[in-house]
């Protein structure tokens, strides 16, 4: 027989959620104990979106970003477009009216390391409610109108004072997202 209780886990920045769980008539019976360590109970949604076309030179990172997106996929939806310069104003004022936006600037501050990176991430997803775009400039970087467009859920951010291509971004960007998801769940991978 299956009976539904309330199962109590730790929220995705440590608080508490409460959900129903199917369980045995047993099991029922348990006590129901706090999560130790962190767990998801929603899927997390993150956008990257990058500006101006991709080429097919930046299809040489695209197995890396696959096995990236694959071993995150049970906590993390991402999904990726292009748009071009001139309609990337109005994508971000209109995307930060229900989500999180991350601008990756290299004038914005940069996280002292990985785990000060995932403190950035998982705040910007509370703050979007689970759902976070970020948002990669083209070789001129980001347009002055994005950068100018004042919304408490607009952040810039710097990957790094040094220059990397666009497509080894996108490639650092997928791995910090799996990183921080890793440092989230104190796994070994973060060491």
């Amino acid at each position: 027989m299956l009976l539904v209780r309330p199962y109590i886990g730790a929220g995705l920045l440590g608080g508490s959620f409460v959900r129903n769980k199917l369980c045995t008539t047993k099991e029922a019976l348990k006590p129901v104990r706090h999560a130790k360590s962190a767990t998801f109970h929603a899927k997390l949604k993150v956008q990257l979106i990058t500006i101006g076309k991709r080429s097919g030179k930046d299809a040489v990172f695209d197995p890396l970003v696959a096995e990236y997106t694959k071993r995150m996929s049970n906590v993390i939806s991402i999904s990726e477009r292009s748009v071009k310069r001139e309609s990337a104003t109005a994508l971000v004022a209109e995307l930060s009216k229900r989500e999180a936006v991350m601008l990756m600037d290299e004038h914005g501050p940069m996280p002292r390391d990985s785990i000060h990176f995932s403190e950035m991430i998982f705040a910007a997803l509370e703050r979007g409610g689970s759902r976070l775009s970020m948002i990669v400039g083209d070789a001129d970087g980001l347009p002055l109108s994005v950068l100018e467009v004042q919304n408490s859920r607009v952040q810039k951010v710097s990957l790094s004072p040094l220059t990397f291509t666009h497509k080894m971004a996108r490639l650092f960007i997928y791995e910090q997202l799996y990183r921080a998801t890793e440092i989230r769940n104190n796994s070994k991978y973060h060491k």
